[in-house]
């Protein structure tokens, strides 16, 4: 029979072996005396040394699915070894964790691990954790592409309609779910509790900032139960359009669907909110270490229900809009003397099209899941790989049917990527006339200059050519008689008559002619 455990002083959460090594022989811990079990890590808790035959005690760590206010125990051998239940175990031994479970935890555990066969259940727990890795790739992808079609179906006026319009809202009610869903799978990844390796407890994670936490608990059930109000707002519009008109209009109040699809959620979740955290702070029956902690395992609350059976009876009631439209689609090809090859693909095609806008395939949550261990591994496998696929790429889906496969979208980038580009060749027909006309405007000023100044050169050579003209007139006008005069080297000699009014003693003039400067000697004989 075990002795009453020994509570150590606290804190000893240090599981990383140097860490809790280093402390340990800072307090005097990590040997006792000769003979007694030494101080370690079981990769969870750091724990002091211990006198055989002792039990030790300390406060559980905090982790999902514990209560941080009980105690996990650890028992010291007589020989001086800790206790384990199968000697090959190792240094370690057996820490006893079963008292430090919650109550919802302790269940799951009983249904989900197979004592029997320790095999099936690692394998088991391997389908789990590649089930979160796919939530965890899913949501950030949807986010992004849900983001996208936000910014398409605004930018393009084309595309504002009232169908469109819906669309907005359930892709915003999307947009804040997978937001909130990729923070908290980013604080478990980060905290350790998303991954295989359990040494890095969820000291920091948000599940144990109660405010923070509960906070984004709240938006993600509002944010998940409005993406199920918009679901159930698009089938009633194209029920409407489809089948016949319940309004007197075609084009629907805004207002009542705004109200409907943002204000009904948030009536549920604030009637839920109050009693999840009263009956929170019940089941603990200890006030003070239940703020300490988030609501774990919310989900699996009776309460849950508060908000859980209006999503699943929107999407049942879409089931039926669905149905009966794709019965009314029938009706209408089958009228159009169609073949049944035809009708039947097109039928097949409007189902695929319309599920994932109506969420029919969240149905599959209202299946009880098997968890058993009775359950074969590939069911179970199935199960979780189909339900978490279609649940975190669901904005992917949606996206790629509504927004990026959609010809009116398609027609929409086409036409602007058309203005786009007649924008861009009238604006290189502008410019190329720019240049023309400067061209135009220089050639011009330069014809302008070069006749000026060509103008400017032959007035200068006429008036030059004028100038000499009337020189060589006046001298031809005179009455001389021009002769040869050998003795004076070529030069001309001009005789005037007597009766001639010019007088002159031999002066000699000069003639600028062709460039060239004349030299005539004059004798005048009176």
């Amino acid at each position: 029979m075990m002795p009453p455990p020994v509570t150590p002083p606290q804190p000893w959460q240090y599981a990383d072996p140097k860490t809790c090594t280093v402390f340990l022989e800072k307090i005097g811990q990590a040997v006792g005396e000769l003979g007694w079990c030494p101080g370690l890590t079981d990769e969870v808790l750091c724990w002091p040394t211990a006198a055989p035959g002792d039990t030790i005690s300390q406060l559980c760590p905090r982790m999902q699915g514990v209560d941080p206010t009980k105690y996990a125990k650890k028992t010291c051998n007589m020989d001086g070894r800790w206790w384990s239940s199968a000697p090959d175990q190792g240094l370690p031994g057996y820490t006893d964790y079963n008292d430090c479970f919650t109550e919802e935890t302790q269940e799951l555990m009983e249904v989900f691990f197979d004592s029997n066969n320790s095999a099936m259940t690692e394998e088991r727990m391997n389908v789990v954790f590649n089930s979160r890795a796919i939530e965890m790739t899913g949501f950030p992808l949807s986010l992004i592409c849900v983001i996208i079609s936000l910014v398409i179906f605004r930018y393009f006026r084309s595309l504002r309609c009232a169908r469109t319009t819906i669309h907005v809202h359930l892709f915003l009610a999307i947009a804040i779910m997978t937001l909130c869903k990729t923070i908290e799978y980013a604080d478990q990844y980060i905290s350790g509790y998303a991954t295989q390796n359990i040494r890095h407890s969820d000291t920091l994670s948000l599940r144990n900032t109660r405010a923070a936490c509960e906070i984004l608990v709240i938006l993600i059930e509002y944010s998940r139960t409005a993406m199920f109000m918009w679901m159930f707002l698009e089938g009633l519009y194209m029920h409407n359009v489809v089948a016949w008109k319940v309004f007197s209009s075609s084009k629907p109040n805004y207002w009542i669907y705004c109200a409907t699809g943002w204000g009904f959620p948030a009536i549920l979740v604030s009637a839920w909110a109050p009693v999840i955290e009263f009956v929170w702070k019940q089941e603990r029956g200890n006030g003070t270490a239940s703020a300490d902690k988030c609501w774990y395992n919310h989900a699996n609350s009776h309460f849950y229900k508060i908000i859980d059976v209006p999503r699943l009876t929107f999407i049942g009631i879409n089931l039926f809009f669905l149905v009966h439209i794709i019965f009314v689609l029938l009706t209408k090809l089958r009228n159009s003397h169609q073949s049944d090859t035809v009708q039947i693909r097109k039928a097949v095609k409007a189902t695929i099209v319309l599920a994932p806008l109506l969420g029919v395939t969240h149905l599959l949550w209202a299946i009880p899941p098997p968890l058993d261990s009775k359950w074969p591994l590939p069911v179970f496998a199935g199960w979780m790989y189909v339900s978490h696929f279609l649940r975190s790429f669901e904005g992917i889906f949606v996206c790629l049917v509504y927004c990026f496969l959609n010809g009116e979208v398609q027609a929409a980038f086409k036409t602007a990527f058309e203005r786009r580009a007649l924008q861009q060749e009238t604006n290189r027909s502008a410019q190329a006339r720019r240049v023309s006309s400067l061209s135009s405007s220089h050639l011009t000023r330069y014809m302008q200059v070069n006749r000026e100044s060509v103008q400017s050169t032959n007035s200068s050579s006429a008036n030059k050519r004028g100038a000499t003209n009337r020189i060589l007139k006046l001298l031809n006008c005179w009455p001389t008689n021009r002769q040869p005069n050998n003795h004076n080297n070529g030069s001309l000699r001009i005789h005037r008559n007597h009766n001639s009014s010019l007088q002159s003693d031999g002066t000699t003039l000069q003639l600028p002619i062709n460039g060239t400067i004349l030299e005539e000697k004059e004798e005048i004989e009176m």
